[in-house]
Parts: structure tokens; C-alpha cells; sequence
């Protein structure tokens, strides 16, 4: 049985559940439309978050609000927009999270993939420890296609953080290199408190 109700993100939830007898964090997947295919799913999420400290790793799944959803360990962490909006960040911090996000980025690159979302709205830290969660790069990029299908004036605080062949303003293809380029619009806001670039809606960005 599943209760209390905390959105974490628009990713995640964090509830309570009495079969693990504490607070767990909850990932919809609207995407998903049999147990046959959520179970392949958890299986190949497994594999890839296996071992990696920066990744998510779903320990079951289960069946929330008349949908399937994955279940992870609450670590007890925020947004890296919650918690930069609520502190004050040293460089000493700054620094920590400058590297936590640098090796996750290695780590995914290593196995093949590219997060492409990189925004401090589905980057999670630990407050005190400063370690950075980040969900698997396969769900994150079906859930937000799902919530947010087209770049809209709706999603205009995520769209600050994407690269120019993401926005449409070079014809390439998103690589490593993107996530490269969002890191640098993040460090860039923690250290100076204002975004890379400012535009009123999609168009000017």
C-alpha cells in the first residue's frame, strides 16, 4: 500500500510504502503500457544503473495512480534547482558539484549513452553530502518526451541549458558534446546566480 503524496519533480515522487515499511521515491511511466514491457524495461534499466553511483537504480516496480512506475531508494535529496534556489553555494560546493557532475556525465558517456537533459530541474543532490542522482538516460528522455513533446514557452527554464543543435540553431546531431555544453550553462548560473543566456521565449533562444 502506497501513501502520502511529495512531488519531487515532475519525474519523481516521493511516497511512502508500507511494503518497504519507509519513504521511497516513485517514477511514473506513462509509456509503458503492459507489465510485459515494464518488466523488460526494469530489467535493462537494472543492468545499466547497475554499480553506478550517479545513476538511479529501480529496485521493483509498481502500480501507481492506474500506471506502472519504477521504485528507488530515497536518498533523501532535492533538485539542484530547489537547493540552489534555497542556498547560498560556496566555491567550495560549487566545486564538489562542478565534479559530481563531470564523472556522471564520464560514466554515461562510457556505456554508450548521452543524458541530453541535463537542467538543475532533473538533477538531484544530496544536501549535505552533495552527491548527484540523475535517472537513467533512457527513462528520463521517454518521460520528459511524454510531459514535454515539443520545446514550448512552457519549458522555457529547462530550454536554457540546451545546446544550439538541440534548439535548432546548428544542424548537427546531440552527442557527448551537448552535455558537455549544459554543464557549462550550470556552472555558469551556480558561480554567477544568472543564466548563461536570457530570451522571453523559444524563438529568441
Amino acid at each position: 500500500m502506497i501513501t502520502e503524496n511529495l512531488h519531487l519533480s515532475s519525474l519523481l515522487t516521493r511516497k511512502y510504502i508500507e511494503h518497504f515499511e519507509r519513504t521511497m521515491l516513485l517514477q511514473p511511466m506513462d509509456y509503458v503500457v503492459s507489465e510485459q514491457q515494464a518488466l523488460e524495461l526494469l530489467q535493462q534499466i537494472q543492468l545499466k544503473t547497475k554499480n553506478n553511483p550517479w545513476l538511479f537504480e529501480p529496485l521493483s516496480m509498481t502500480s501507481f495512480q492506474q500506471q506502472y512506475a519504477f521504485v528507488y531508494e530515497d536518498f533523501s535529496g532535492q533538485t539542484l534547482q530547489q537547493y540552489q534556489t534555497s542556498n547560498h553555494l560556496s566555491l567550495h560546493e560549487i566545486i564538489q558539484i562542478a565534479l559530481e557532475l563531470t564523472n556522471a556525465s564520464i560514466s554515461i558517456h562510457q556505456q554508450g549513452d548521452t543524458i541530453e537533459h541535463f537542467s538543475p530541474s532533473y538533477i538531484f543532490i544530496h544536501p549535505q553530502s552533495h552527491k548527484i542522482k540523475l535517472l537513467a538516460p533512457t527513462t528520463m528522455k521517454r518521460s520528459l518526451l511524454k510531459i514535454q513533446p515539443q520545446i514550448t514557452d512552457k519549458n522555457l527554464q529547462d530550454i536554457a541549458y540546451l545546446a544550439p543543435e538541440q534548439t535548432g540553431r546548428v544542424a548537427a546531431e546531440a552527442d557527448e558534446r551537448t552535455d558537455l555544453y549544459a554543464i557549462g550553462a550550470i556552472l555558469f548560473e551556480l558561480v554567477t546566480n544568472t543564466k548563461l543566456f536570457h530570451a522571453e521565449n523559444v524563438v529568441d533562444y
